[in-house]
């Protein structure tokens, strides 16, 4: 989620090419997402492009253990056993993490053949442990944009817009669910202002 403070304070002096990274994206699935951490710094000395994108993304392993917990969180409010004693806080709650983990269970694999919300609400024993199986399987062979190893993604673009485009590599439904950061090194930070701007 973004820092909506620094997305106020900052969003009035973006060019439109930086202004994409900031808000809501149209993924692949035709649903609205919302963007991962953006970070702007000024050129590093060792950084020879104007500008260099960076991502750091969740390691395959990362990537395991973070599925779980969506999976466990989406499956919470279906797991509950009738007269429960829960109150409508808790269960609003629950309700809340489980459409979060659910759209962004969508987003990464929406398009895989079997996947849906009955799937992943079966209960039948052993019925966990094969829907991760699976969930897992799929992510280890995602497609991650040339170049990204050991859970960083490092690429130089000449211009603000070409970091856009790069970014969107990343804003893709499949992949942005899986990106912790993605940081933006440019010579000169003057260069975000819009020249129309007042």
């Amino acid at each position: 989620m973004l820092d909506t403070t620094d997305l106020a304070h900052t969003v009035s002096h973006l060019s439109s090419a930086q202004l994409k990274v900031l808000t809501k994206y149209q993924g692949d699935q035709g649903s609205s997402v919302t963007s991962f951490v953006t970070e702007y710094r000024y050129k590093s000395a060792k950084q020879t492009s104007d500008f260099l994108v960076e991502a750091e993304y969740l390691k395959l392993d990362e990537i395991g253990d973070h599925l779980k917990e969506l999976l466990w969180s989406y499956r919470q409010p279906y797991a509950l056993k009738p007269g429960e004693d829960i109150s409508a806080e808790e269960y609003k709650a629950l309700e809340t993490e489980s459409q979060v983990a659910w759209d962004t269970l969508n987003a990464a694999f929406g398009d895989k053949a079997g996947f849906d919300e009955s799937w992943l609400k079966d209960f039948s024993s052993g019925a966990f442990d094969q829907v991760l199986s699976k969930l897992r399987s799929w992510a280890s062979s995602m497609e991650w944009p040339s170049g990204a190893e050991g859970g960083v993604w490092r690429v130089p673009a000449l211009t603000a817009e070409e970091c856009s485009e790069l970014t969107d590599k990343f804003m893709k439904d499949r992949l942005w669910p899986f990106t912790k950061i993605m940081r933006y090194f440019d010579p000169d930070q003057t260069s975000y202002l819009d020249p129309e701007a007042d």
